[in-house]
């Protein structure tokens, strides 16, 4: 039976590991509203450990935005939750952002060098950031129903599609000046898993990174590469790494829909 005990009404500075983070726009601003586990909590609070916790905090001046995977150390109230009886969560409250992954601070400086850019308009300053990491809040309101209404909103859904993109650009840049596979390959491979990092790692790039590292490897080990073996690896990595994934609907889907894409296609 799972039990808890009241906390008292003091500051309590934690280190918490999102798993889910949501941006929306209120009456007054920008707010990020997350739910993650608490991977570090001072020596009197070990109870807090590896608990559940969501929170929201202001966004200001642009600053502040973290994403999926990101660690977050704040401070704040941590209390649980009474009024979700059936969901095992703790609440914070009442705290400030105080660190964040280098990741971060590295895709929010190229958010920022792109948005102020004066050589390019803002639309297409919020259509790249909104393509290249998923970044959609800074796209108007033109944009987003044109987008919606011709169907192609999941471009801006960092997939197996960007990822694949990336990989031949990446790929063909290197082979032209590099002449040994063995480098360009290694390259592009680390590129594109510092991309992979950058979004946050998805599920659905995550798979398709996977995938594509497995083929490599087949084709330099000259082996025959089998689609629904790589299928399969790449899954069981995903869930040893984050068992938590299969019930993931992000995950669920992006499975499916690829077995199944490889199901009906020509062998050859």
């Amino acid at each position: 039976e799972f039990k808890y005990r009241n906390l008292p009404p003091r500051e309590v500075v934690c280190s918490i590991e999102l798993n889910r983070v949501n941006n929306q726009f209120g009456r007054y601003g920008e707010y990020i509203y997350f739910k993650g586990k608490i991977a570090k909590c001072p020596e009197t609070r070990k109870d807090l450990k590896n608990k559940m916790v969501e929170g929201g905090f202001a966004v200001k001046n642009g600053a502040l935005f973290v994403d999926t995977g990101d660690v977050i150390s704040v401070k704040g109230i941590i209390e649980y939750n009474q009024n979700k009886l059936n969901y095992k969560i703790y609440h914070i409250n009442q705290f400030i952002v105080v660190r964040k992954k280098i990741f971060s601070e590295i895709k929010t400086n190229i958010l920022n060098i792109i948005r102020n850019d004066k050589n390019i308009t803002k639309e297409y300053q919020a259509f790249i950031c909104a393509f290249l990491f998923g970044e959609k809040r800074f796209m108007t309101e033109r944009q987003n129903s044109m987008f919606r209404n011709i169907g192609t909103m999941h471009m801006f859904a960092v997939s197996g599609l960007h990822i694949g993109i990336a990989f031949l650009l990446f790929y063909q840049c290197f082979k032209i000046f590099l002449m040994q596979k063995k480098f360009y390959l290694s390259i592009t491979l680390l590129l594109l898993f510092f991309y992979v990092s950058l979004i946050g790692f998805p599920p659905s790039a995550c798979r398709a990174y996977l995938m594509v590292v497995f083929w490599q490897i087949s084709s330099i080990l000259c082996r025959k590469r089998n689609s629904f073996s790589i299928l399969g690896w790449t899954a069981l990595i995903l869930l040893a790494i984050d068992h938590s994934l299969l019930f993931s609907a992000g995950f669920q889907l992006s499975f499916t829909v690829v077995a199944a894409i490889l199901w009906v296609m020509p062998k050859q």
